[in-house]
């Protein structure tokens, strides 16, 4: 005879389709199985429980990347990083509107192209 009862229990963690950040904390996940054997000797019959407990513990941080767009972090190459020593193109020269031209965004919230043709620099 072979009886096996187990019991799972698993604390609500960041899944791996989450978007954004996860809750920092400890998760402590734990799985216990108990085996049950019954061995019949003609004369006498031994029973055998056996339990194992395995336990995960999880740690979620939330480290300060810093500034992502810094070469020197390793997220972006130098050539990269947005401190915009290279122009990289658009549509023509750019204005920077404030008052009621931003319409309901306000004052110094939004950029436009005054546009020019198509000036590409590089």
């Amino acid at each position: 005879m072979f009886l096996l009862v187990s019991f799972y229990s698993k604390a609500d963690t960041c899944l791996p389709n989450v978007e954004g950040l996860c809750t920092p904390g400890v998760t402590i996940d734990e799985q216990v199985t108990v085996e049950k054997t019954e061995e019949d000797k003609g004369t006498e019959i031994i029973f055998t429980t056996t339990t194992t407990k395995t336990t995960t513990t999880t740690t979620i941080t939330n480290e300060d990347s810093g500034d992502i767009l810094e070469g020197d972090n390793d997220y972006v190459t130098t050539n990269t990083e947005g401190d915009m020593d290279i122009d990289w193109g658009g549509e023509g020269p750019a204005s920077m509107p404030s008052g009621t031209s931003c319409g309901q965004l306000g004052p110094d919230r939004c950029a436009q192209i005054t546009g020019s043709g198509n000036n590409k620099s590089r």
